[in-house]
């Protein structure tokens, strides 16, 4: 009775780890990542910067690069942009954000990507 529980909590450690492998032994299905368009990026300086504005972002375009950024935002703000990419791809954005004294900063942000004919 007192080596029962560990080799049932060992059987099922088991089992667990055998089924994480057999979710992962399917390779073959490429292209088929989720959110990979994060990995583009929406502000012309950021881009200019190779996506290295992190730190450094001010202002509106940090509701994407880095959230933290729009409590530096000295007014009311709005931001339009549009990207033509490689092999018909097209990114849009529009965000804006106000300025509450006291309060903090409101911001909303919406994104679209149009991947065209595939």
């Amino acid at each position: 009775m007192k080596y029962r529980k560990p080799i049932l909590f060992t059987v099922i450690a088991v089992l667990s780890c055998a089924q994480l492998l057999i979710a992962q032994s399917s390779v073959n299905r490429v292209g088929t990542t989720a959110s990979n368009f994060l990995e583009l990026g929406y502000d012309p300086k950021g881009i200019a910067m190779g996506d290295a504005c992190v730190s450094t972002v001010n202002g509106l375009s940090a509701i994407y690069w880095n959230p933290a950024g729009l409590a530096f935002m000295s007014g009311n703000e709005v931001f339009f942009s549009y990207q033509p990419w490689l092999v018909g791809t097209q990114t849009y954005i529009a965000s804006a954000g106000i300025v509450v004294p006291s309060i903090g900063t409101f911001a909303a942000s919406v994104l679209g990507i149009n991947y065209g004919e595939m």
